[in-house]
């Protein structure tokens, strides 16, 4: 879900997007008759469903000027899984970049390394004090900044099948 809103959200400052998630499909039925009825009426399976809702949360300014913004997703209602809010940062002009979590995240796994009080860098290849230089990092097509993502995704994909995991096995005790 958050891949999805991170590139729906990145289209649109340059094309206007609406767009309806629906994935509901009824019961078998002949002509819009449901076969099936309770004593509450008619019966219908519905299939999962995410519905989202996102909203600009907050500007992010450098000298005055709004460089970028916090968009908050919501999940209001998720069949898939918890209802976790999620933060997507957009640099303006550029698209989607590392959010303040994302990086909190990947400094928890040992993905960056924080140097000093405000000094991240990974791999020792690239290395950022302020929002200043990692949107800069983005503006010049850094050749890291991929791998950096696909290190953090990974981790979180690792993390959440871990988790899987684990509840699967509790479940089964």
């Amino acid at each position: 879900a958050k891949k999805f809103c991170k590139g729906i959200m990145a289209e649109m400052y340059s094309h206007t997007i609406h767009f309806v998630i629906l994935n509901h499909q009824y019961e078998k039925t002949t002509m819009g008759i449901a076969k099936r009825k309770s004593t509450g009426g008619e019966w219908i399976e519905l299939m999962p469903t995410l519905r989202l809702s996102v909203g600009v949360k907050q500007s992010e300014k450098l000298d005055d000027e709004v460089v970028a913004q916090i968009t908050e997703v919501k999940a209001v209602k998720n069949d898939f899984g918890r209802k976790k809010n999620t933060e997507i940062r957009i640099l303006l002009g550029y698209g989607i970049v590392l959010s303040p979590d994302e990086i909190d995240y990947a400094l928890e796994h040992g993905i960056l390394e924080q140097q000093g009080k405000k000094k991240i860098s990974f791999m020792d290849k690239i290395s950022w004090s302020n929002p200043r230089e990692l949107f800069d990092l983005y503006k010049s097509h850094n050749k890291y900044l991929p791998i950096l993502h696909a290190k953090i995704k990974k981790s979180m994909r690792d993390d959440l099948v871990a988790t899987k995991e684990r509840l699967k096995e509790n479940f089964e005790e």
